[in-house]
């Protein structure tokens, strides 16, 4: 097996994008277009931000765990029945907008929405 070279990838833009440039994705544009007129390959693809590395969100969700973990058990105690509410709220919204956008086509889901 050979090893895996690294790509070289374009600079990310959104490291130089202005705030309102970021607010509306204006630093995407480009890459947008590039995709819409012709497929896209790896080496079209940006360099990782550092805030979005691995290291960074691996050690960043490591000290929320810990920090969770040292709060006082009864204060953030789940309550089985609102999960379960919420859970099966989340599922019925979720199968519904399926069901209206699939309404015309052979598979109807909202059968299953009216057998819960």
């Amino acid at each position: 097996m050979e090893p895996l070279k690294k790509l070289e990838k374009a600079k990310n833009p959104k490291k130089n994008a202005s705030k309102l440039s970021k607010l509306l994705f204006w630093y995407l544009n480009k890459f947008f277009v590039k995709g819409y007129r012709e497929d896209l390959e790896l080496s079209d693809l940006f360099e990782t931000l550092e805030e979005h590395s691995s290291f960074k969100l691996s050690s960043d969700l490591k000290r929320e765990i810990e920090r969770r973990r040292d709060k006082d058990d009864s204060e953030h105690k789940p309550n089985a029945l609102i999960s379960f509410v919420l859970a099966k709220k989340t599922l019925i919204v979720f199968l519904g907008s399926i069901s209206r956008a699939e309404r015309n086509s052979g598979w109807l889901p909202h059968r299953l929405l009216r057998s819960w």
